[in-house]
């Protein structure tokens, strides 16, 4: 892909950077790669180096216990009894640990409606929900408590989008599992507006001002 960019017609001064979503504003371990080039007969290449990362304390949401909806939600989304201990027991040959309540989540996907194991979602119980102390993973009983995974409405928190989405997705009368593969196909919003921004600034502010266009 590089070298196609770079090659392509008069080729592309190209930079590219393996970004993750917490270091963006968003609570999560999400890792994406951004290609952004520029043609050659614009301008000349700069070493720019990554966005600037945005330190998660000072967030909207520092955790994914800030979002998480405090009050009732679906009973669909808790755990189902027949399927609770699978979900929550570590089988000898995967990977990944099966932890829930976890302050940073793990990468959103689009199947988040299929019940996947605990070492691949995002569970939060009712201890962690309720408590008060975001980086504190409280002791839980994994047989006889409630817990869940995140909702729609998380999920496009998590993502990045305004609450405005949830509610036009229960508008429009989206399934849940619809509304999950939307929230796991999209980009994380934070992170890919310090892509752009990061990129436009550098090279199209930056040449205006050189050409004293500013």
């Amino acid at each position: 892909m590089k070298n196609a960019l770079r090659e392509i017609d008069g080729g592309y001064v190209l930079h590219t950077w393996d970004l993750m979503a917490s270091d963006y504003g968003l609570p999560q371990k999400r890792n994406r790669i951004f290609f952004c080039g520029i043609r050659k007969d614009l301008t000349e290449g700069k070493d720019i180096g990554v966005p600037p990362t945005i330190d998660l304390k000072e967030a909207k949401y520092p955790t994914t216990w800030h979002l998480l909806e405090k009050g009732e939600v679906d009973k669909k989304h808790y755990i189902p009894s027949g399927s609770r201990k699978t979900i929550l027991t570590k089988p000898s040959n995967w990977q990944g640990d099966v932890n829930i309540d976890n302050a940073i989540a793990r990468p959103l996907t689009a199947t988040m409606s299929k019940w996947h194991r605990a070492n691949q979602d995002n569970y939060y119980s009712e201890s962690y929900i309720k408590g008060n102390d975001p980086y504190n993973r409280p002791s839980v009983d994994l047989e006889n408590e409630p817990i869940r995974r995140i909702t729609p409405l998380e999920g496009f928190r998590l993502q990045g989008f305004p609450d405005k989405y949830s509610e036009l997705a229960k508008k429009l009368k989206i399934s849940y599992s619809a509304q999950y593969k939307l929230i796991g196909n999209a980009l994380p919003v934070d992170l890919a507006h310090a892509v752009i921004e990061h990129f436009l600034n550098s090279y199209l502010i930056s040449d205006k001002e050189e050409n004293g266009n500013a």
